[in-house]
């Protein structure tokens, strides 16, 4: 059964403890999965059996609906947690793919091990009038930019490598490079257990871009100038259950929780290094 991703946005204040508690559950629920696909190679067999079945069923499109609990600390459209609505649809055919969660692209590898696209996707930005807190700041455009991911899935194995690149175009915001390590662990024919772990690394344009504060936005704003340089940005960790009601629906529910590193940490700008957020949302396949 095909795992739908959801995109996650940087939300509602929580304390060091709580990421903490999160990264050690997670690696945890990594290492069982290890455990329990090693215990398994009769099923790793029928998977690969299955190949072909499997990519003829991610064919077609998908919906995802549902709302999430939290704030967005990254753009600022809200202060306090607040309950929002999500919304996705995508498309597959073949090695073709569009929608709201990927951008439009091509899968130019994809197999059992590995999966290799590239894509025109688009990159958030924020809007001045969203926060107190950028008062004077600008607005910071929202881009369209290039993407290539790859995907790495040991053989057998329910775990994955995945590794992105995202290039905006224009002036504004930079480059962003995503590694990271995500779990699926089934529990029965129905529900399965799946965590992730990232880190997000931006360029000096992206970074100064949102966490910086030139000459020019201190003499307009509360804040001191603030010059940044390339680094790690975030450090993200999900983690979530998936339920098939039958062969269309699937129910997700997950929690994230995102923290603030390096040059990104240090910014005034954003005095909320640590925020969450829970999402439920479903997803029908036509």
């Amino acid at each position: 059964m095909e795992k739908f991703m959801l995109v996650i946005p940087l939300l509602t204040q929580r304390s060091a403890k709580a990421i903490r508690t999160l990264c050690i559950g997670s690696f945890t629920l990594l290492a069982a999965t290890v455990t329990l696909n090693a215990q398994a190679g009769d099923a790793s067999t029928e998977k690969q059996a299955s190949a072909a079945s499997t990519q003829e069923s991610q064919d077609g499109f998908t919906a995802s609906f549902g709302f999430g609990v939290g704030r967005n600390s990254l753009t600022g459209t809200s202060d306090k947690a607040k309950a929002f609505p999500l919304f996705s649809v995508d498309w597959q055919s073949g090695q073709f793919f569009a929608g709201l969660s990927r951008g439009a692209g091509y899968n130019w590898v994809q197999n059992e091990v590995v999966t290799f696209s590239t894509a025109i996707t688009a990159v958030g930005g924020r809007r001045e009038k969203d926060s107190s807190r950028f008062k004077g700041l600008g607005n910071v455009k929202s881009s369209l930019a290039s993407n290539i991911t790859v995907k790495w899935t040991p053989n057998g194995a329910s775990f994955a490598f995945t590794a992105a690149v995202t290039e905006a175009f224009g002036k504004g915001l930079g480059s962003a490079f995503n590694f990271g390590i995500a779990s699926d662990c089934p529990l029965s024919d129905k529900l399965s257990l799946n965590a992730s772990l990232s880190a997000n690394y931006a360029d000096k344009k992206r970074m100064q871009s949102l966490y910086g504060v030139t000459a020019l936005q201190a003499s307009g704003s509360v804040y001191s100038v603030f010059t940044t340089k390339g680094g790690i940005e975030s450090a993200d960790a999900v983690v979530g259950l998936d339920y098939a009601l039958d062969k269309k629906w699937v129910i997700s529910g997950n929690i994230g929780v995102n923290r603030l590193q390096g040059e990104a940490g240090k910014s005034l700008i954003f005095k909320d290094k640590t925020s969450a957020v829970g999402a439920l949302t479903a997803t029908y396949r036509f």
